[in-house]
């Protein structure tokens, strides 16, 4: 809440830089309206709010609080967030963005002929990633964080109520499932 939903990171041997990849995670029945959350999860890290970004905040906790036991990596690490040193200039943030939605093509691959399905649900899913980027890549250009690198991944699901719902089950808690989040 009021932060990035992961924090990952990637060391790049050949030109000794940090890459930080910035999760953030969105389902929604319908894929626009995840693609228009998402964009504005990151508007809102990556803006000043009462004069300071979030983003700084979970940098602050990264440098302060890092989950590395090796005190040669914790100091490295922190060097590429020290802007007194060579490194604060040589990392690069990535926004991964998971994105899950509704399908309908679930229901079409019922009636299908078992070895056809894969085939078949392979090819629609391609034409409907291909799809997809271009509406993420047209909202991403109306916004104020078009500037970013972002790597897309889409989670297809027969129905997001139904997976919410068995995922407070299983985790003995169905009494948190609100069915009015799945818009």
């Amino acid at each position: 809440m009021h932060g990035s939903d992961s924090v990952h990171m990637k060391y790049n041997i050949q030109n000794d830089s940090l890459e930080i990849l910035w999760g953030e995670s969105k389902l929604y029945q319908q894929l626009s309206t995840a693609f228009d959350k998402a964009i504005n999860s990151i508007s809102e890290f990556t803006t000043s709010q009462d004069g300071r970004i979030p983003k700084e905040r979970d940098i602050d906790i990264i440098k302060d609080h890092p989950n590395i036991t090796d005190p040669r990596m914790k100091e490295a690490l922190c060097e590429y967030f020290d802007p007194y040193t060579q490194r604060s200039n040589r990392w690069k943030e990535i926004y991964c963005c998971l994105i899950g939605f509704d399908f309908e093509l679930y229901k079409n691959i019922r009636d299908l002929p078992e070895d056809q399905i894969v085939e078949y649900f392979k090819a629609k899913y391609i034409e409907r990633a291909s799809s997809a980027h271009k509406l993420f890549a047209k909202k991403i250009a109306g916004s104020q964080v078009c500037e970013l690198t972002y790597n897309l991944i889409l989670l297809p699901f027969e129905s997001l109520k139904n997976f919410r719902k068995e995922f407070f089950t299983l985790l003995n808690c169905l009494e948190l499932y609100k069915p009015d989040d799945d818009e």
